[in-house]
């Protein structure tokens, strides 16, 4: 409704610390989950469906209440039951899926609708496998197609086609002469086949106008508020050279912003390639590491402090090095004009929001599956050798059913790479916890809720 109004932060935050006692999982001899937790559980589930169509949310609102539940099918529930009252769902609606891993992505989709899921206002690098055959997803489709048409006809990158739409044997196959343009025309795109493509568009093409009126005339949003954009990133959709790069400047600089005035070097607001390349490789982003023992590929640190001894001389240029950061210069610079804005270069400041969110809600998760960051250390340091290998920790982090970048995690605190995590760098956590970018209000609530209570 036009007139409708959101739950307040201060109330929401209330209620989720009501809830998160509710549901917190109490593991008992055998960490077998106490049964009286899942009936605890189906009880809220209840409750919420009770109120729902009693309030009107914002989709960061909706993420901090899937954060409360650690099973990922409740987070599913919970999506379905509360996304179509979030006001700002087909503008913002991103922030909430990172909180699910994309296959259950794809299940909820079809379960809820390719059209309601869909990211009218943000679908910067979204991956999309179409099955034509399927009405809602040929809609889709078309709607990559008309946004293409209003913004750039580049947008949709490498599309293919299956025509044969094989499920089990994809013979995918590049458009010989791009998209036709008759397909501009819901009518004219072939009921039959299978397609995949990538979609991205330069920041100074965006058309929020257009964005708007696709989500109202496809979506069936109607009455969009005046929300403002809340650009969003999906971890599973940036390459690992630009997370490699994006942790290395938090760590060098404390900031994007910080990491973009320390490139800038000429009084033009803008970076080119020299600047850079040269800025970051004199830093140490990317050099190369010997790290002691073998980890998992990609986990040798890109991250690392640039004070710490590297293997490869300093005054030896490293080609690997070079080219790493130079693919990461072509990634933003998605107007491909040889130069990166500061607004292109704010997508690595969504990439760090995103990292560093996660790294808040795996922070909570564990002390809430263990008790504590000290307990969980301790659960998943399984040999008793003082540091965790990535094994570890994704075992004892998948016990908590955290959808999350695990790995980038990880990644982000092996501070000295050796794909390893010992005592002080697991409680790196509790460092780069604080000041989230979608806090959840709850401070202080719960300790206040059971005084009342008690």
């Amino acid at each position: 409704p036009a007139d409708c109004s959101t739950v307040s932060f201060d109330a929401w935050g209330q209620v989720l610390a009501a809830l998160a006692d509710l549901v917190a999982p109490k593991i008992r001899e055998g960490d077998k989950e106490d049964p009286l937790v899942r009936k605890q559980v189906a009880k809220v589930q209840w409750a919420l469906r009770a109120i729902s169509s009693r309030v009107w949310l914002l989709t960061r609102q909706l993420r901090n209440l899937l954060c409360i539940f650690l099973n990922r099918q409740d987070r599913g529930e919970t999506l379905t039951t509360f996304f179509l009252r979030c006001v700002d769902w087909p503008i913002n609606g991103k922030c909430c899926q990172p909180k699910f891993s994309r296959h259950h992505w794809k299940l909820l989709s079809q379960r809820l609708g390719y059209l309601n899921l869909f990211p009218y206002g943000q679908p910067e690098m979204s991956f999309h496998v179409i099955d034509l055959e399927q009405c809602d997803q040929r809609r889709c489709f078309h709607t990559l197609v008309r946004l293409a048409s209003a913004e750039d006809s580049v947008n949709i990158k490498n599309p293919m086609i299956d025509k044969d739409a094989n499920p089990n044997v994809p013979a995918f196959q590049p458009f010989v002469a791009g998209i036709p343009k008759s397909w501009d025309e819901l009518e004219n795109i072939p009921a039959q086949g299978l397609v995949q493509c990538t979609y991205n568009c330069a920041v100074d093409r965006q058309n929020l106008k257009v964005r708007r009126r696709l989500a109202s005339l496809v979506g069936g949003w109607t009455h969009l508020p005046d929300t403002a954009f809340d650009f969003w990133s999906c971890l599973d959709d940036v390459p690992q050279e630009v997370l490699k790069v994006v942790m290395f400047m938090i760590r060098q600089w404390g900031s994007t912003d910080a990491a973009f005035a320390a490139l800038n070097t000429q009084p033009d607001n803008m970076l080119n390639l020299k600047e850079f390349v040269d800025g970051l490789t004199k830093a140490g982003c990317c050099k190369a590491r010997r790290p002691k023992k073998i980890g998992v590929p990609g986990l040798q640190s890109a991250i690392a402090k640039p004070m710490m001894r590297s293997d490869v001389p300093d005054d030896e240029t490293d080609a690997a090095q070079v080219e790493v950061i130079s693919s990461v210069f072509r990634y933003l610079d998605t107007s491909h004009d040889g130069d990166i804005s500061a607004r292109e270069f704010e997508t690595l400041e969504r990439v760090w929001r995103e990292l560093q969110q996660s790294m808040f809600e795996l922070k909570r998760d564990l002390e809430v599956y263990y008790g504590s960051l000290q307990n969980a250390f301790e659960a998943i340091d399984l040999d008793e050798s003082g540091a965790i290998s990535f094994e570890e920790f994704k075992k004892c982090v998948e016990a908590t059913h955290f959808d999350g970048p695990v790995q980038e995690i990880f990644m982000f605190i092996d501070l000295n790479g050796d794909a390893e995590i010992d005592g002080p760098e697991f409680f790196e956590l509790e460092t780069y916890s604080h000041s989230p970018p979608l806090p959840d209000h709850t401070d202080g609530k719960l300790a206040k809720l059971q005084r009342l209570f008690r």
